[in-house]
């Protein structure tokens, strides 16, 4: 099972669609908590307090019980992301790949 979680409501007719703040992480609908296996991701903005955010959206969004290897989240970013982020992302299992 797949989902689009997107602020931007012009998706709301594609299958999926969930609408998602990444400002408010927790709002995430109950029924997708620690439901998927796998999230990708593409910020707006690759600043560290949104990938921070992000890193939370994932979270609350992955299996818990499931080892790491059988979950992840792949991240689009900067080189120029700090460490700290890139620090926060690994607590968060999320690998964070540079496309520029």
């Amino acid at each position: 099972t797949s989902r689009l979680f997107d602020f931007d409501k012009k998706f709301d007719t594609a299958p999926g669609f969930v609408f998602f703040d990444y400002k408010h992480p927790e709002n995430i609908p109950k029924e997708y908590q620690h439901y998927f296996d796998f999230v990708v991701i593409d910020p707006p903005s690759v600043r560290d307090d949104v990938l921070v955010l992000y890193a939370k959206a994932a979270r609350i969004l992955l299996h818990e019980s499931r080892p790491v290897p059988k979950c992840g989240v792949f991240c689009c970013s900067r080189r120029e992301t700090s460490s700290q982020t890139r620090k926060e992302t690994v607590k968060r299992r999320i690998l964070i790949t540079s496309l520029a």
